[in-house]
């Protein structure tokens, strides 16, 4: 048995016959998704398929990432059609650049981004009065913060444990 790489031979000058296998230096995980029957053209993916093409499959990542990336590569234009146009563009681009303490690319791509590898995603808006109901009429004077879930976190999230896990945030 002669071994070049990931491929088996057998020399068939001893043995009679040839034989041709592969061996692999890919993760476990990678190696049970591809072996899987999870997939099925029409059906829909487990949450843990999912996660795994993402985190262990070469272009998993690429292929949940490149196009927001993309989308996102040149700066929006915005244009607004009143006398003080400069400085309402420019407080509307403070605004979008540090809103939730991350900025709204970043929210943005990171909800797109979970979307692309579960399926759906939701975003949870923190106020700094988490005892409170978010009044949106006054929402631009409230801290707020932001948080991206995953169809598994997003399923079994209640009001109090948002509030409980802004509390963790903050701290």
């Amino acid at each position: 048995m002669q071994t070049v790489g990931n491929l088996m031979s057998s020399n068939p000058d001893t043995s009679g016959a040839s034989s041709l296998g592969l061996t692999s230096s890919l993760s476990t995980q990678l190696m049970d998704l591809l072996a899987t029957n999870d997939i099925m053209p029409g059906s829909s993916p487990s949450y843990q398929v999912c996660k795994a093409i993402y985190s262990y499959h070469p272009l998993g990542a690429k292929m949940a990432e490149e196009p927001i990336k993309r989308a996102q590569a040149k700066p929006r234009e915005i244009i607004v059609d009143v006398a003080i146009n400069d400085d309402l563009v420019k407080a509307f681009n403070q605004e979008w650049k540090t809103i939730g303490k991350t900025g709204a690319d970043l929210i943005i791509r990171n909800v797109m981004r979970t979307s692309r590898i579960y399926g759906i995603s939701s975003l949870a808006v923190y106020s700094d009065h988490p005892e409170k109901p978010i009044d949106y009429k006054s929402l631009y004077k409230s801290d707020i913060s932001f948080n991206v879930l995953d169809p598994l976190k997003g399923s079994g999230i209640t009001k109090l444990q948002l509030g409980v896990q802004q509390k963790r945030l903050k701290n």
